[in-house]
């Protein structure tokens, strides 16, 4: 997407390519947010019904809390001061200040970003853009004590109410788009602020990833065996399902299309955000269930836990190294898919090496830390002649992020 607001010498190959099938798995590229809170909300779920389980109930949450602040607030205020002071005086260049200037805005917004409450307080103006995503997860995640127990006592009625709020807040959605008679793919409007940032619009996927999570949890290791032909049209329904969740728009791309109405904008955006996390949980289920072994060995591949551990240092630090690379430049670039591919791998390599970094100096070292403290409390919890003090969490299963190797899945 920055390559595409670069300065280049052949523009009008940029348009043409807007205008491929090929184009259009880059451009719905934002729809795979909706796999991190489906994932994010799964794991959430599967680590606390475990636990409360082993407790009978009880659901330390203060604990919670303590340690999703620890795991993430960090790295994230490291960055915001990175941002704010370092950051603008990298380089330089005819560009440098377009792309920079997002910086400025971290001295108004900062507090915003460390509160999680950008999305809503600051949503024209957040320091360090991508992290609306965090603040939507931790939004969920401090009211997810009242779903988690709501499903643990009442099962079935608490189900119905997930379910109702799903079609709730897709209304919503919907009403918001009709109303204000709204661009869905207008990326940097009104559109990004009330459908795009806000915790209300993006928490369906969250949601079903929670209904899911429940569902796993109680199937628990039982394999369940279908008919090769109900496995058959199950996989052609999901994959049919992510196919038009992408492709669904491009007959909008061509020349002299138009644009898409508010109508045809909110049923899409509304539907593809219930379609393409149901699809995603087909494919978990059938890997459990040995239905997919080619992608289940793909997935559950151990080169991917290196990378797993350093996936939150990744997501924070990527967007200041592509910004510094794309605002250094100081001729016009030659735009094709093999120089993109080639930028890519450009700000992959040196994220990764930031992020190794990051992780090394201060993700790991917090871990450690917070490990200690922990088990320092259970030692005294342990001791008898100390007052009894209740708890449902062990030091290693807190929240799902510290689970994530023996559950093969990548913390969000």
């Amino acid at each position: 997407m920055y390559l595409l607001l670069a300065p280049t010498i052949n523009s009008y190959d940029i348009v043409a390519w807007a205008q491929t099938p090929f184009s259009m798995i880059l451009q719905s590229g934002s729809t795979s947010v909706d796999t991190f809170f489906l994932l994010s909300g799964l794991l959430l779920v599967l680590s606390a019904l475990r636990e409360m389980d082993r407790s009978k109930g009880r659901l330390h949450v203060p604990l919670m809390y303590l340690h999703r602040l620890v795991r993430l607030t960090p790295v994230l205020a490291l960055a915001v001061l990175i941002f704010m002071t370092l950051f603008p005086r990298l380089d330089s260049g005819p560009l440098w200040n377009q792309f920079t200037s997002s910086s400025e805005l971290c001295s108004d917004t900062w507090w915003a970003t460390l509160l999680y409450v950008q999305n809503y307080a600051a949503p024209g103006r957040m320091c360090l853009g991508h992290s609306w995503y965090l603040a939507v997860d931790m939004q969920l995640y401090i009211i997810s004590p009242l779903l988690l127990i709501a499903l643990y006592k009442w099962g079935k009625k608490a189900i119905a109410g997930i379910v109702l709020l799903i079609l709730l807040l897709s209304g919503c959605v919907f009403g918001i788009v009709m109303l204000r008679d709204l661009k869905v793919f207008d990326r940097y409007g009104t559109e990004m602020r009330l459908i795009y940032y806000t915790t209300h619009a993006r928490a369906t996927p969250w949601l079903i990833g929670l209904l899911f999570g429940y569902f796993l949890h109680h199937q628990n290791v039982r394999k369940t065996r279908l008919s090769k032909w109900l496995a058959l049209v199950l996989w052609i329904l999901s994959l049919s399902m992510l196919a038009t969740v992408i492709f669904a728009v491009y007959p909008y791309t061509q020349s002299g299309a138009g644009d898409i109405s508010a109508l045809a904008g909110a049923f899409y955006l509304c539907c593809s955000r219930i379609a393409w996390p149901l699809a995603l949980c087909w494919i978990i289920w059938a890997c459990q269930n040995g239905l997919a072994p080619i992608v289940n060995e793909f997935l559950s591949w151990s080169f991917w836990q290196p990378l797993s551990k350093l996936s939150y240092c990744l997501y924070i630090w990527h967007l200041l190294v592509e910004t510094v690379h794309i605002a250094r430049i100081k001729t016009s670039l030659h735009f094709s898919d093999y120089d993109a591919i080639l930028r890519f791998w450009s700000d992959f390599g040196i994220t990764l090496f930031a992020s190794m970094f990051m992780h090394l100096c201060v993700e790991v070292p917090l871990g450690r830390f917070e490990m200690e403290l922990l088990k320092r409390c259970q030692k005294k919890e342990d001791n008898p002649e100390s007052p009894k003090v209740e708890t449902s969490t062990e030091p290693n299963e807190v929240i799902p992020a510290t689970s994530i190797s023996r559950q093969n899945l990548v913390d969000p």
